[in-house]
């Protein structure tokens, strides 16, 4: 990839793999961790099949731009009953960087960069033509974790190694007690491989040992279910089966796999292992310890999904089931999505294995695991509710530090029955048969992140009056939107946050109606003060952010090219904690809601629910879909033209949106100034920030009247955001304690101290940043090393 065309997608997430000509459609993991080494050894097994060559419309008369996905075998749904329907508008083109091939074989830029992006497919043996004919040195990465490919030294002093790609290989299976010795393998800068078919996965950061062809033994597939344990590590060993060493290269973004000889996809492999070794900078896992001082790991939701985890089809498209057995040495925790409870088998050295698999086909960017000294309770067990309740709600496991399990239990378990109710109720039965929530370490970047069957919820929520629990809903209801229904298109993340910022609220109402005894009256007024805090915030985001971040379809004038090959912006800091998708999309659900009437558009978003379960969506579906089932929108002259000109395409406030005051007749807003609970409290606040001129002491006497330090965090906030603002030196603890504490929130605190110009702030904000910094998330990181020092 030449230097202009890598740096003019900096922030893009490139999507490498070339599901236009073969498909993943099950995955076999196969993890061992190491926690004291933050690592992680194993191997993936990929069943592929070639894509059908026609992906053509086949749509009913409420559809009529979708397209359907010839669907592989082993992806029926076991949950539903039904094979899954999954839409396609996006894929990735089969392009060939240069990032490790020899300075000695350059090809054109134009037959590096991407292939035309609107053609429909490539010939079936994969490249193009014989000009692609090039020497290509084959090598695992190199022992330099800066490796820098364009270093001439560095790469030819990598091919020349020697290499027993068979020694590395026992090094890493006999190891039971420590790490493997690792090499990396390397061939003849002789060699010369022809044009001939391969196939890219998607990875970064990461060793990748071998590949092995397992074509032979694909039948053990169908009879792992048996004895899933025994399968899988013989079938992960090769247990009576020849080995067949595959070709490789390892690329920043991918991984590429060709076997000699072979140049049509009818004869590639259809089975194949990858061996791979973890790195500990390795961006999609989080090493840190827990809430008592104790090592953990998780998948933490980085936009490099879990391509440094283990090799996978990364892109919207590719769907398939999976199967993991993730292997610990030490007693822990080990939790992960899947279908059911892990099956947990011990052996005689001292390991233990916990089995998880589902037969729900789902993006690989999905799978999440998380592994810690955490204690667990159960929440919600079926035997302990009537077969009314047991229709409505799933089975719900805590997993926390210990020093937080009491709050944790108190707090969460009162509330996750009645929400659980309440999203039955608002969108239908529950697309996962279980749920596992794990409060996870302070330096998480998020208030909460979903993953089919789980949840990571920050120790932020835990408040003890439920005021931030709006949240869990909010991660409840990414079950539907974002897991049972995905955005075809990454960049529209309206139609996942958008939509789980409309349902959070409606579920939240519900729930507090059954936990603290609210009527519908106060959850209307509730929800409008919400609105009311929500605007302000999409207000003033948008004033500080570039025009090509607000707009809800980012790719509109690519719509017509059928294999896209980044994600725009997907790896854009500035993105990561902007608003815009989650407040402008729920404003257009609003907005519709208004034009329906409540009832109407809650039918509307159930039956929604329904039609696209399983499947891919665009915007244009959605407003085809809502616009053709709602006689109110037809009345009105609601057109899909208007809605994508005024809410889709176009940056800044929609018209629609200009004039947004609160209704007079809120009860909860003219009670502010006297007794307040917490959205009357955080409406303050906000007015307050709001105000010209206050004094200190007035501030100081509405802090030690409220004790604002045991307030929630959002509270906390605003009040710091006083804080600096009116320089009260005396509360900069309060500052201090805050981000601390509440990582998730407090990104953005750094940069209001550091343009306060007054020394004492910025030297508080640098205090803080270098305290914590070690264990900071990347993107918060990056972000605040820009506020700080530019």
């Amino acid at each position: 990839m030449s230097d202009k065309e890598d740096s003019c997608h900096e922030k893009d997430l490139p999507l490498m793999s070339n599901v236009k000509d073969i498909l993943v459609y099950h995955y076999i993991l196969d993890l061992k961790c190491h926690l004291e080494e933050k690592t992680i050894s194993g191997s993936v097994v990929v069943f592929c099949k070639p894509t059908t060559s026609d992906i053509s419309p086949s749509c009913d008369d409420s559809n009529a731009d979708c397209k359907e996905m010839p669907v592989c075998n082993g992806e029926t749904s076991q949950f539903s009953g039904n094979r899954q329907d999954l839409l396609v508008t996006a894929s990735s083109s089969t392009s060939v960087p240069d990032s490790k091939i020899s300075s000695e074989s350059q090809i054109s830029e134009k037959e590096i960069c991407v292939f035309d992006r609107k053609r429909k497919s490539l010939p079936s043996d994969g490249l193009e033509d014989d000009a692609l004919t090039r020497k290509v040195k084959r090598h695992g990465d190199t022992a330099h974790n800066n490796y820098n490919p364009d270093d001439k030294n560095v790469l030819q002093s990598t091919i020349s190694k020697d290499f027993d790609e068979q020694q590395c290989n026992n090094e890493l299976l006999s190891s039971q007690n420590r790490l493997p010795s690792v090499a990396f393998p390397t061939v003849s800068s002789d060699e010369v491989v022809s044009p001939q078919f391969q196939m890219i996965l998607d990875c970064c950061d990461i060793n990748i040992l071998k590949v092995e062809d397992l074509t032979d033994c694909e039948e053990v597939l169908e009879q792992i279910s048996d004895d899933p344990f025994n399968k899988i590590k013989r079938f992960g060993n090769n247990e009576n089966v020849n080995e067949n060493h595959l070709k490789f290269t390892v690329e920043k973004h991918c991984l590429r796999v060709f076997k000699t000889g072979c140049t049509s996809i009818k004869d590639y492999p259809k089975v194949m292992k990858i061996s791979f070794l973890t790195k500990p900078e390795g961006q999609s896992l989080k090493w840190t310890n827990d809430q008592d001082g104790k090592p953990c790991v998780y998948t933490h939701g980085h936009w490099i999904n879990n391509r440094s985890l283990f090799p996978s089809q990364d892109v919207p498209v590719s769907m398939a089931t999976w199967q993991a057995v993730v292997s610990v040495e030490v007693p822990v925790s080990v939790v992960m999505s899947g279908d059911k409870e892990p099956v947990t088998s011990t052996t005689e050295d001292g390991w233990t294995h916990f089995y998880f698999n589902t037969q729900m086909v789902m993006p690989s960017s999905t799978i999440s695991l998380a592994i810690g000294h955490w204690q667990v309770k159960s929440l919600i067990t079926m035997d302990s509710l009537s077969e009314p309740e047991c229709e409505k709600t799933i089975p719900c496991r805590l997993f926390c530090a210990s020093s937080l399990m009491d709050a944790a239990s108190q707090e969460i378990g009162r509330y996750m029955g009645s929400c659980l109710r309440a999203a039955y109720n608002t969108l239908g039965p529950h697309p996962f048969r279980r749920l596992d929530i794990v409060v996870v370490p302070s330096s998480f970047d998020s208030l909460g992140m979903a993953s089919p069957s789980m949840l990571y919820l920050s120790q932020s929520l835990l408040v003890g009056d439920f005021s931030m629990c709006v949240r869990i809903a909010h991660e409840v209801s990414h079950s539907w939107f974002g897991l049972a229904i995905g955005p075809s298109d990454w960049t529209e993340e309206w139609l996942t946050e958008g939509f789980c910022t409309y349902t959070e609220d409606v579920i939240h109402n519900l729930a507090m109606q059954t936990v603290a005894g609210w009527t519908e009256e106060y959850g209307d007024h509730h929800r409008e003060i919400r609105d009311v805090l929500r605007y302000r915030t999409l207000v003033a985001e948008l004033e500080h952010t570039d025009e090509e971040l607000q707009t809800l379809r980012p790719n509109k004038e690519d719509e017509e090219e059928s294999y896209v090959t980044y994600v725009k912006n997907g790896m854009n800091p500035d993105k990561r904690f902007m608003q815009v998708h989650y407040l402008k999309g729920y404003f257009l659900l609003r907005y519709l809601e208004r034009k329906a009437g409540r009832n109407v558009f809650l039918h509307l978003m159930k039956n929604y629910v329904q039609q696209f379960h399983g499947r891919l969506v665009s915007s244009q579906d959605v407003l085809t879909f809502f616009l053709g089932n709602c006689s109110e929108f037809r009345e009105q002259h609601i057109t899909e033209d208007a809605l994508s000109r005024d809410w889709l395409d176009c940056p800044g406030i929609p018209k629609h949106l200009q004039n947004f005051q609160m209704d007079k007749d809120n009860v909860i807003a003219t009670q502010v100034i006297s007794e307040m609970d917490a959205i009357q409290m955080t409406l303050l606040m906000e007015e307050l920030l709001h105000t010209d001129k206050l004094g200190r002491d007035v501030l100081s006497a509405l802090g030690k009247v409220h004790n604002i330090s045991t307030q929630n965090p959002e509270i906390q906030h605003r009040w710091c955001e006083l804080v600096i603002k009116y320089k009260i030196r005396k509360h900069y603890e309060d500052i201090k304690n805050f981000l601390v504490h509440h990582q998730a929130m407090g990104v953005y605190l750094y940069g209001e101290l550091i343009i306060s110009r007054d020394k004492e702030q910025k030297a508080l904000a640098l205090g803080i940043f270098e305290q914590l910094r070690g264990d900071m998330e990347p993107d918060s990181l990056q972000s605040i090393c820009a506020m700080l020092f530019g």
